[in-house]
């Protein structure tokens, strides 16, 4: 095999089955065939192998373009589903008080001021709501492990009792 085969993706091809040989084959072997005939054949082979080629290529083409249109409207989605997302809370106050800082004046220091101990407030806020969640969460685990070390203690006395009036 020839490098080009090999690049064109073309393993062995066994040539004695090919589609003309066969064809030469089925027809009567003591008849030989004049070189026009074959030229002929060969010519008909090759229209028939072109035109399948020139559908494939059109194939090619429109799937392309369906592929290129199917990726647009991908794109296009993904717009409207990052549009549709809701910002998060604290982020929509920050963008709020940047606009209003941005809108404020030189002669607002007090506002300006006063907006930044607010939010010093709010964060602070915030990071003692989450102390307090965790708390809490540690006071329900606890809770869940007295009341287990209770019901375990409960059905040992019972044992006990049970034991003793045997």
């Amino acid at each position: 095999m020839t490098d080009s085969y090999v690049d064109l993706g073309i393993k062995k091809v066994n040539w004695k089955s090919s589609r003309f040989h066969s064809f030469v084959q089925n027809k009567d072997l003591n008849k030989e065939l004049s070189k026009d005939e074959i030229i002929l054949e060969l010519k008909a082979e090759m229209e028939r192998l072109l035109s399948s080629n020139k559908m494939k290529r059109s194939q090619i083409s429109q799937l392309q373009s369906e592929l290129n249109d199917c990726q647009k409207t991908i794109e296009e989605l993904k717009q409207l589903v990052k549009a549709k997302e809701p910002e998060p809370k604290a982020s929509k106050l920050e963008n709020v008080t940047d606009t209003l800082w941005s809108n404020l004046s030189s002669s607002d220091k007090l506002l300006k001021e006063e907006i930044l101990r607010l939010k010093k407030e709010n964060q602070e806020l915030q990071e003692e709501a989450e102390s307090h969640s965790k708390s809490i969460q540690e006071l329900e685990l606890s809770e869940q492990k007295l009341k287990g070390a209770h019901q375990n203690l409960c059905s040992q006395m019972r044992q006990m009792i049970q034991d003793f009036d045997r």
